[in-house]
């Protein structure tokens, strides 16, 4: 009791000596640089209060702008008010983002899509998410066949690509890369994101492609799309009901005894979270630049063919839906 007593009077000395909390302001040349960590992010000049735990706690902050080399702010307990940081350029690279553009059902050319199914194991909190094979080639032959069988000229256009082993290949080294891209962070990463080398390597499988798409007299973009699902397993479904079933009644029991429930239950440990995202990575095929990333979630998964034809009608009318919430 003592060894208990005298840990949680360290602990409270921690907290209360050597605490400060200072307000910074964070400064770049030039203005506009995108500034954040674990915490938050935000966009120079930031203002911002930071909490101080021990003399020697310091903060680290990210920076990156469009044409600029990305750099660290180190802010101490001794740092002044005013943080002022300059950014170094990068030789040949423009400062200018790229401009927002319009989507619509006209100017959007759709790859193929790749699709991951995920199995949801286990009870409540004592759970895993594992990589299905089987179903993940069942969901991507079918959703592509829906996408082909219910296309229509009202919609999206849809790409023919021979799905062997050269595009399986291919689209495993753009799924690879385009994951490692952040939507927020397009315009500020400090060189233009861009699949160009990847397609200019794989001539073989886009070179028709991207000249179709070049010598249009509109602009045109190719999307590149992915969906991961996750299918709750029916021991998982079977063993949640009966470990929320259990758990009603140990609370009864406990509420008849003590007045109230005295374990702990997380409802959430035992909900049934079958779902799909869809992310698309719109890409100007000229430069092979990564122009915006769009995301959906539906609260299905796709392992069910009535699901793939609702998600293909989803996914050949996406550029006409609402923006994502």
């Amino acid at each position: 009791m003592k060894t208990i007593s005298a840990n949680i009077l360290c602990i409270i000395i921690l907290l209360t000596t050597g605490c400060t909390t200072k307000k910074f302001i964070i400064n770049t040349q030039p203005e506009g640089a995108y500034i954040g960590n674990f915490f938050k992010s935000d966009v120079t000049p930031m203002e911002e209060k930071i909490t101080f735990f021990g003399k020697s706690a310091e903060y680290h902050y990210t920076l990156m702008k469009r044409g600029y080399l990305p750099d660290t702010v180190i802010i101490t307990r001794d740092s002044p008010p005013e943080v002022n940081f300059s950014m170094k350029r990068i030789d040949g690279v423009s400062v200018e983002s790229t401009e927002p553009i319009e989507l619509s059902l006209h100017n959007v050319n759709l790859l193929p899509v790749n699709v991951e199914i995920m199995l949801h194991k286990g009870v409540g909190n004592m759970d895993k998410y594992e990589h299905s094979d089987e179903l993940s080639k069942l969901a991507f032959t079918g959703l592509n066949e829906e996408l082909h069988a219910i296309h229509s000229d009202t919609m999206i256009s849809l790409i023919d690509i021979p799905v062997g082993q050269n595009w399986q290949s291919t689209s495993d080294e753009l799924e690879v890369y385009l994951k490692t891209l952040k939507p927020a962070l397009l315009a500020y990463y400090p060189e233009p994101t861009s699949i160009l080398d990847i397609l200019e390597r794989n001539e073989g499988l886009f070179s028709t492609l991207l000249e179709q798409v070049k010598s249009s007299c509109t602009n045109q973009y190719i999307v590149f799309a992915w969906c991961r699902s996750i299918k709750s397993t029916t021991g998982r479904i079977i063993g949640n009901l009966v470990a929320s079933m259990a758990s009603a009644t140990v609370a009864g029991i406990e509420t008849a005894t003590y007045g109230m429930p005295v374990s702990y239950a997380d409802p959430s440990a035992f909900a049934i979270d079958n779902s799909t995202l869809f992310v698309a990575y719109i890409v100007d095929p000229n430069t092979g630049e990564v122009l915006e990333i769009k995301q959906r979630v539906v609260p299905y998964d796709l392992t069910e063919r009535e699901n793939l034809k609702e998600f293909a009608k989803l996914i050949l009318t996406f550029p006409s839906k609402q923006p994502e919430k």
